[in-house]
This record gives structure tokens, C-alpha cells and sequence, in this order.
């Protein structure tokens, strides 16, 4: 029997419900037992990065934030934005504190008058008291908790296909959201960001799927325009550094023919060779050294 969802209502997510408008036959039945994502994030196997692995919450999601059921997601839409005003303007957990302190002493003041009115160990509260204490039957909280189960290791999944880049478009729309987060977060409060990501997050894929030739088309040109520009870039820088690189040639060469003749340091040494020889003179001959001889002139040769 096929099982659809209606306007009137928001569906549930349990494993025998079905989520927005999604039949029960594109829906494998589980059993009561984990889907196979949830098993093998729960056993630790890594599914195929390749494949594309699609849940029913990629449905609900896809449903909810497009408003392909107006009625669901405008319920939606419009108690997150509740929630988010009434916690702006009015102090929710203070008031949960405020009541909770006042029940509690109400009913030990109840409790402690009745039993010192009739002087036993019987007060006001135990007239009230239930034979047996309400609990949470296993039947009622595993639904919940398999849902819940499902839900984490989706949100778990999709965190690790932009975190490896599996469609390196949705990660750097990942990194836009996060870049304009953080540049936001300075000046801004995070109540303040929570209202601006619901909005953004009701009203752009909406758009887009009403307006996605327009999108399309503008996105296309924005795109061509890019790569022109991009081209551009790399061949003016392309041409600039040919210019660098035959400058810093021409220079190379110069200087290489140059530091032969004009280097200090060959320069001091020619210097120190010369006035070696400048200041070199023969020994003189024995017979020359004898009393009244008189010196042969010596001839240098001319350098």
C-alpha cells in the first residue's frame, strides 16, 4: 500500500513513515534494523566516495527547504522563526529554572504542612502521589532513537563528502557559507546568525528552483566571463615574466664577462705581483764585495 504525505500534516520521520511526499515503495523496508548507511558508519566501513548514496533525509530536506509542500514547510519555517524570537526577546531558560524552583518548593511546603497538620509521616503531596511512577517503555524510545541514529550519521556522511571534496562545488559553497559566518560572526550575535541561516536556507533554493534557467544562464555567463579573464592573466603574466627572464639573462652575461678584469680581489693580487717584481735585485757576486771594486752596472730589463 503506498503511504503519501498530506499538506495538512508534517510527516514524521520513523521508520514507517515517509518523509514529504516520498512513496513507501522507493523506500527499502528495514525491519526494525539499521538502514545500510547506518550500518556501515556503525561498523566502522567507509562507503564508496564514487557512489552516491541517497537517504530519505536527502528527500525530506530537499522537499522541505524547496517548499514543494507549502503547508509543511511554511509550519516549519514558521516555528523555527518563533523559537528564535521568542528565545531573542524572552528568557526561556530562566523561566524554565523559575518555574521548576517554584514547583519544587510548592510541593515540599505541601508536603512538610500536611504531615505537621496531621502529625504523621502522610503530607498533602502523598494524597497525589501515584502508585507507580511513569517510565519510558523500550517500544516508544527505540523509534526515536534509531531516527536520531539515522539522522547523525547523515549529517556525519555529508560533512565528509565536503570535507574530501566528493562534488567540489558544494564545498566551496561549504566554504562560502563559512567564510561569510566568520566575517559575520564580529558583528553579529549567533541568534542573530541562526535567524539569517534560516532565512537564507528557506528562501534561496526556492528561488533558484523556480528562476533556474535564469539562474543557469546568468551563472553560465558569469562563468565564461571568468575563464576570459582568467586567460587574460595568465597570458599577460606569461609575457611579463619572458621579459623578466631574458633581462635577468642579459645582466647574467654582463656581469660573468665583467668580473673577470674588474673583481677586487683579482685586482689586488695583479697589484701585489707587480710590486714584487718591481722590487726584486740580484745578490751580489763575492769578488764584487772586495775592498776598492767598484760595482758592475746592472741592467733591469724593462717590464
Amino acid at each position: 500500500m503506498t503511504q503519501t504525505c498530506d499538506e495538512a500534516s508534517i510527516p514524521l520521520l520513523s521508520e514507517n513513515t515517509v518523509p514529504l511526499g516520498e512513496s513507501a515503495a522507493s523506500i527499502p523496508a528495514t525491519g526494525g534494523k539499521p538502514s545500510a548507511l547506518s550500518s556501515q558508519l556503525g561498523t566502522g566501513k567507509k562507503s564508496d566516495h564514487n557512489q552516491v548514496t541517497l537517504t530519505k533525509y536527502h528527500s525530506f530536506f530537499n522537499e522541505l527547504f524547496t517548499w514543494k509542500y507549502p503547508r509543511a514547510s511554511g509550519v516549519v519555517f514558521g516555528t523555527i522563526l518563533t523559537t528564535l524570537f521568542v528565545t531573542k526577546y524572552f528568557n526561556i531558560l530562566r523561566f524554565v529554572f523559575k518555574v521548576l524552583w517554584m514547583a519544587f518548593l510548592a510541593s515540599a511546603s505541601l508536603e512538610y504542612g500536611g504531615r505537621l497538620m496531621t502529625r504523621n509521616n502522610s503530607g498533602l503531596m502523598s494524597q497525589f502521589r501515584p502508585t507507580g511512577y511513569y517510565s519510558v517503555s523500550k517500544e516508544i524510545a527505540e523509534p526515536f532513537l534509531s531516527e536520531l541514529h539515522q539522522l547523525w550519521n547523515f549529517l556525519l556522511l555529508e560533512f565528509q563528502k565536503l570535507a574530501y571534496a566528493t562534488n567540489p562545488k558544494h564545498t566551496l559553497g561549504a566554504f562560502l557559507a563559512a567564510w561569510v559566518s566568520c566575517q559575520l560572526v564580529t558583528y553579529l550575535s549567533v541568534l542573530s546568525l541562526l535567524i539569517i541561516a534560516t532565512l537564507t536556507a528557506f528562501t534561496t533554493p526556492a528561488v533558484y528552483v523556480r528562476h533556474q534557467k535564469v539562474v543557469d544562464e546568468h551563472l553560465d555567463r558569469a562563468r565564461v566571463i571568468i575563464n576570459q579573464n582568467l586567460s587574460t592573466v595568465k597570458e599577460a603574466a606569461s609575457r611579463h615574466a619572458d621579459v623578466v627572464v631574458e633581462q635577468a639573462r642579459y645582466y647574467a652575461q654582463q656581469a660573468s664577462e665583467k668580473i673577470g678584469a674588474s673583481s677586487p680581489f683579482l685586482q689586488g693580487k695583479l697589484a701585489a705581483e707587480a710590486k714584487q717584481n718591481n722590487s726584486f735585485k740580484p745578490a751580489r757576486s763575492p769578488l764584487s764585495q772586495a775592498p776598492g771594486a767598484k760595482e758592475a752596472p746592472v741592467e733591469v730589463a724593462a717590464l
